[in-house]
């Protein structure tokens, strides 16, 4: 029927509108209705059938993909975590006995450096396949040049060490 227009309602089925709540405005070549009680939209009946249907299977399966890839991301990140947590452990215990190691050479001075080898510290049992060096070489005419190495085995059997060196001449270490 010409002139005529026949309204519907979308979002919330079977509720009441009064005429007082309406806003009615003309949108790009279709006429909108909102309830400003409940932000329902009406429409004119051309767009009912188009929003009626729904999403496509495109845009499930685009949105399954996303949430898929965004689980897969998550859940990678939470299994590295304690791997490193681990790794963090092994590197700071390592660094600490080098450093412990360093503090030694540096209080016995210059002229009772050991000869390079193994050394042992108790706290090399901590690491998986824990070993411990020290390298002396000169430096120059008054100064020798310590480097102290501590190296384990890291995950996926991977040898991960710390090295330190530090300077020690006659007068003082450095």
């Amino acid at each position: 029927m010409p002139g005529s227009t026949t309204w519907h309602r979308f979002f919330t089925p079977n509720s009441r509108i009064r005429p007082d709540s309406l806003k009615v405005s003309t949108g790009h070549k279709h006429l909108f209705a909102l309830d400003t009680r409940s932000n329902d939209m009406l429409s004119s009946p051309g767009m009912t059938r188009r929003l009626a249907r729904g999403f496509s299977l495109i845009e499930v399966t685009v949105a399954i993909g996303i949430i898929g890839m965004m689980i897969l991301a998550t859940s990678t990140l939470l299994q590295r975590i304690p791997v490193s947590g681990r790794e963090v452990r092994d590197q700071d215990l390592a660094l600490k006995i080098a450093r412990n190691e360093i503090e030694t050479l540096r209080a016995g001075g210059y002229d009772v450096l050991p000869a390079s080898g193994a050394f042992t510290n108790p706290l090399l049992n901590s690491l998986t396949s824990g070993s411990a060096s020290v390298t002396i070489a000169v430096y120059d005419a008054k100064t020798k040049r310590a480097d102290v190495n501590v190296s384990w085995t890291g995950n996926g059997s991977v040898t991960r060490s710390v090295l330190l060196t530090t300077l020690i001449t006659q007068n003082s270490g450095l």
